[in-house]
């Protein structure tokens, strides 16, 4: 019960986040998509935002986010390697590195067009985007052989033929 009203609340979330990225065009592009942030990224796509506002919106909706999809994908680890529960501190991982990431982001937001107030978020809001997609696709490998393997162990499940 507490896995589906996990995976509900993040899914209405998640779904806010997109409907406000598609109702305003100038949040298509944001920092914590690429893979590197530098003076010149971050002047480009801020500085193509007309209103910063929906911006510092989003920001601080995906802070709310790292916590929701941190323990829905935290309990589906647990659900499907009950036995490696160490697992299920991979979404955290992830959760953490995208605070950093959301933490640089809103710096640079408050000192923006004058970058160079914020030369911590330069540094550390690159890593930590990268970072975060890692332990996102180590944890998303987890979750899908974790389903395959249990799949596979159900009762009535076919086994493959030996030759």
């Amino acid at each position: 019960m507490l896995l589906v009203l996990s995976g509900l609340a993040t899914a209405a979330t998640y779904a806010y986040m997109l409907a406000l990225i598609f109702a305003r065009p100038e949040l298509q592009t944001t920092l914590d998509t690429p893979p590197g942030w530098s003076v010149a990224t971050v002047g480009q796509i801020l500085g193509s935002n007309p209103e910063l506002e929906s911006y510092r919106q989003l920001n601080t909706v995906d802070f709310y986010f790292l916590f929701l999809y941190s323990s829905f994908l935290s309990l589906c680890l647990v659900r499907y390697w009950p036995t490696r529960q160490w697992l299920s501190l991979l979404p955290f991982a992830a959760g953490f590195a995208d605070l950093i990431e959301n933490a640089c982001v809103r710096m640079l937001l408050d000192s923006f067009p004058r970058i160079e107030d914020a030369p911590q978020s330069l540094l550390w809001g690159p890593p930590a985007t990268v970072l975060k997609f890692v332990f996102l696709l180590s944890m998303l490998v987890a979750i899908a052989a974790g389903v395959l393997f249990s799949r596979s162990m159900e009762p009535g499940a076919t086994k493959a033929k030996e030759f």
